[in-house]
């Protein structure tokens, strides 16, 4: 999984710098492994090496950079899937939904956009 993903580069990260050829080997090693086929469209893999050449965060913050870029968009989604139900969005994600709302503060999502209106 993607967090997995980034606890390995953030390990190789103490040792050498992270760029396109350290994570190669680690981006095939991956997608060798069926479970991580995320459709043709929506290869996490492919996404997360895209991301690395294109922001080519600063070795040491990769991770909290990585997790940030996520973040909006994965609670976007999540409240997409609830209707904007705050406590059902925490559940999923298995967070707090105090967390949930300060975070949501945050990066400036309203959940009531996701609300089903019948």
């Amino acid at each position: 999984e993607l967090k997995n993903f980034i606890y390995r580069l953030a390990l190789f990260a103490r040792n050498v710098s992270i760029d396109s050829e350290t994570i190669a080997p680690l981006l095939e090693e991956e997608s060798a492994d069926p479970r991580r086929d995320y459709g043709e469209d929506g290869d996490l893999d492919r996404a997360v090496g895209q991301w690395m050449e294109k922001v080519r965060p600063n070795p040491g913050s990769i991770y909290s950079e990585a997790l940030a870029a996520l973040e909006k968009p994965l609670f976007t989604e999540v409240l997409r899937n609830t209707g904007g139900n705050q406590l059902r969005a925490a559940n999923l994600l298995g967070i707090n939904r105090n967390t949930l709302r300060k975070r949501l503060s945050e990066l400036e999502l309203d959940p009531e956009t996701f609300s089903r209106r019948d």
